[in-house]
């Protein structure tokens, strides 16, 4: 799952945000609500031909849409807050990750937020310097703790466990490595969109799922599964995720600005507090 040198004077035109809907070719544009960081980064003006298009899928709180319609979430507070540092105008453009992937290959979506870094990937996008990390939890039916007691996930897969994951989303080494045994290769069953790995676990389908623990909390909060899901031991983590940019649609030269604008948003102390405010 993996993206100033001149002189810059205080950004206060409102970003450019169209929003579009999977499946739906008519793009809206709107003026976004402003994120609720009180703080103004230090003074920026619009870069000459900077718009980037930040594609998203829903992932709250990372990125979601509230009920208002507005695009919201960390991830978006965290990338417009860079943004508006770099003097960049954003558009946000909605669809399913592994689509998303394909938009940023061929220069149609700029930049996608929370990407792991891959050779894969590298061969059609740059990355920025990290900006957070990521970890995954194992999350299992309510009261299975005692059938599935293995500490690791190859334990798990060997006492049969079926696996719930998203298309496209890294997991990292070790998931990538049991994907590929065909002892287990069978067990992990991927989705488009992950929140229908929840249906499928309470429907026996599947015997877990692996998810982020802040996205998964959003979920079994929104859907009221408290007393259906439980989360098992088992971490697994990616490590370090960046902003991935299409190298057919962003020069190096916006990719170094963003690194730069990144480092002195994170030295304002805009980063921290955004990551308080959704994750404290």
């Amino acid at each position: 799952m993996s993206l100033l040198r001149i002189v810059f004077v205080c950004l206060l035109a409102p970003f450019v945000i169209s929003a579009c809907e999977p499946g739906n070719q008519t793009t809206q544009s709107q003026e976004p609500g402003q994120p609720t960081e009180a703080a103004t980064p230090t003074e920026t003006t619009t870069a000459a031909g900077c718009e980037l298009t930040l594609g998203w899928d829903p992932w709250e709180p990372y990125h979601y849409r509230d009920v208002g319609g507005e695009v919201r979430g960390l991830d978006i507070e965290l990338v417009a807050a860079i943004a508006r540092e770099a003097g960049c105008k954003l558009r946000f453009d909605q669809e399913d990750w592994g689509t998303l992937l394909q938009r940023v290959r061929s220069g149609d979506v700029d930049m996608l937020s929370g990407a792991t870094r891959t050779a894969d990937r590298e061969s059609f996008a740059w990355f920025t310097a990290p900006y957070r990390t990521e970890s995954f939890r194992l999350y299992i039916r309510e009261g299975e703790s005692e059938k599935f007691e293995g500490s690791t996930l190859q334990e798990l897969l060997e006492a049969a466990m079926k696996i719930g994951t998203t298309l496209d989303y890294v997991y990292g080494d070790e998931v990538n490595r049991l994907q590929d045994d065909d002892r287990f290769a069978a067990q992990f069953q991927g989705v488009a969109v992950g929140e229908v790995n929840y249906d499928k676990l309470l429907n026996f389908n599947i015997d877990g799922l692996l998810e982020d623990s802040f996205v998964a909390a959003s979920v079994i909060r929104k859907k009221g599964l408290d007393n259906q899901i439980d989360e098992h031991p088992l971490v697994v983590s990616t490590g370090d995720v960046h902003l991935m940019l299409s190298k057919a649609s962003v020069d190096e030269e916006t990719v170094d600005r963003l690194n730069a604008a990144l480092a002195r948003v994170k030295s304002s102390g805009t980063f921290d507090r955004i990551i308080e405010r959704y994750l404290n």
